[in-house]
């Protein structure tokens, strides 16, 4: 991790925390300790041993305090919180707590690819500020109908066998379909599995691949203020298969091998084609990824329906020194026979991609395969506004297979290298305060000052800085402002 996004790493985290609701010491609070017994009543004075003990026993309003030290153990909470009375997993105060997977095997979990901390179909639950290790399946798993859960301010730090965060609903099961209103946040994840480092190829690995966060299905989603900064094999954030009303901001990744932000549309299962990823919102993130694609819009599969993706807002993101910056369109339904899928309606404003074509191609493109694909996907990209962009060492490439996808393409910071993109392009140098470091602000004398369109654009920008600042909006992810502006990262809206 550079310093530079190390940086903005620790904010995150920091920020991550202003979320979490920390429950005051009431009558409901229990207590689990390595030396404690679960014979005992959990109270301070007597602890139960573990932590499955705990959560087989409390109910809604409880608070679990876990003492210092490592659990080894899979866990799988009994009962659901309220509204008004959630039910609470952290350390207790000033504690280090490990939850270690270590000698749980595929034959030893509550089902293949569980993970170390299981809710099925619960509600109203909080896991906060845990250390998961060394698990052969998942880390945290939500399945099927959970909703109103918070996830936050836990790391996931060595070998996991699968997606260290992952709620799923199953499309093809009627009674897990309602996952709902989930908030992941201010955790820190470093995943590994393989004995040696792996680049991913262009075909389905045998090893365990993984999405650092994984989403398929549910709604009313925010996943914000995480730092993921390695993953061995496979994605930061993913999700798909109908997710939709969903907000992905103020996240930090590097170094992941396939892409860092990953919308699928792929539709899985059952007759509801209806099930659309839909209304996602992307923002505020920094992604340095050399060997990925920072953001892509794809659709993998299609079964009985068609695969969809519809309503994507991207805005004052941050890419530098990665393999490609964002695809659109770029995977489609290959393995269904021929059924189409499509994405449409996505807007791409005012974001920075620096140095964005570590493989050769473009930083940006839309509507076109990977390029190392022989045939085009079958798959429709339409409505595509591209406004307000600064593409520096990079250029945009756009494909025109089943028409041309942009409804508008305007006011684009352009290198002098590139081919010249859209209307009343800026071309030029756009003088980074320190591109070296990381630092992507303007310095006075951009060309890039004042040449934006309001067209869209978001009221405020990386920093939380109000646009314009001066006589017409700037291009890129931040506004120029003559005072110094905090480095670091701020609460932001959800919204453009």
């Amino acid at each position: 991790m550079d310093p530079y996004l190390s940086l903005f790493a620790g904010a995150a985290v920091a920020l991550g925390r202003l979320f979490v609701a920390v429950p005051s010491a009431t009558s409901a609070d229990y207590y689990v300790a390595t030396n404690g017994n679960d014979a005992n009543d959990g109270s301070s004075a007597k602890p139960w041993r573990t932590i499955q003990k705990a959560a087989s026993t409390v109910t809604a309003g409880a608070a679990v305090h876990v003492r210092s030290g490592t659990y080894n153990e899979i866990i799988a909470v009994a009962n659901s919180g309220t509204a008004g009375a959630p039910i609470t997993f952290q350390p207790d105060a000033g504690a280090k707590v490990v939850i270690d997977g270590t000698g749980f095997t595929d034959g030893s979990v509550v089902h293949s690819g569980a993970g170390l901390f299981n809710l099925r179909h619960k509600s109203y639950i909080n896991i906060l500020g845990f250390n998961f290790v060394h698990s052969y399946g998942a880390g945290v798993v939500l399945d099927g109908g959970c909703h109103h859960i918070k996830i936050g301010n836990n790391t996931f730090d060595s070998d996991f066998g699968w997606n260290p965060i992952l709620a799923w609903e199953w499309a093809s099961d009627p009674n897990q379909r309602d996952l709902h209103d989930l908030e992941i946040h201010g955790n820190y994840i470093h995943r590994s599995f393989l004995p040696t480092p792996y680049k991913w190829k262009y075909f389905q690995p045998t090893q365990p691949w993984a999405e650092m966060i994984s989403l398929r299905g549910g709604r009313n989603i925010s996943i914000h203020h995480n730092v993921i900064d390695y993953n061995q094999l496979g994605e930061g954030i993913a999700l798909g298969y109908g997710t939709h009303d969903v907000q992905i901001y103020g996240n930090m990744i590097s170094n992941t091998t396939s892409c860092a932000i990953y919308v699928d549309g792929s539709y899985a299962g059952g007759t509801d084609s209806s099930r659309v990823v839909r209304n996602i919102d992307i923002h505020h993130n920094r992604v340095h990824c050399p060997d990925a694609w920072a953001m892509a819009l794809a659709n993998e599969a299609v079964h009985d329906g068609a695969a969809g993706t519809d309503t994507v807002n991207i805005y004052n993101n941050v890419v530098y020194g990665s393999r490609q910056a964002l695809a659109i369109g770029c995977w489609g339904p290959y393995w269904t026979g021929g059924k189409s899928a499509y994405i449409k309606n996505v807007t791409v404003i005012n974001n920075t991609f620096y140095d964005c074509n570590l493989q050769g191609g473009p930083s940006v493109a839309i509507n076109k395969a990977f390029n190392w694909d022989k045939k085009h996907p079958n798959i429709t990209v339409s409505n595509v506004v591209f406004r307000n962009n600064l593409i520096f060492k990079g250029s945009v490439e756009v494909g025109t297979h089943g028409g041309n996808p942009l409804v508008a393409a305007d006011h684009n910071g352009l290198d002098p290298s590139a081919t010249v993109f859209g209307a009343g392009p800026v071309v030029g140098n756009p003088q980074f305060a320190d591109a070296a470091k990381g630092d992507f602000h303007l310095s006075a004398g951009s060309p890039f000052i004042d040449k934006g369109s309001a067209t869209g654009a978001p009221a405020a920008d990386f920093d939380g800085v109000k646009r314009p600042q001066g006589a017409g909006f700037d291009i890129g992810a931040y506004e120029f402002t003559k005072e110094p502006v905090a480095k670091g990262l701020r609460i932001f809206s959800t919204g453009p």
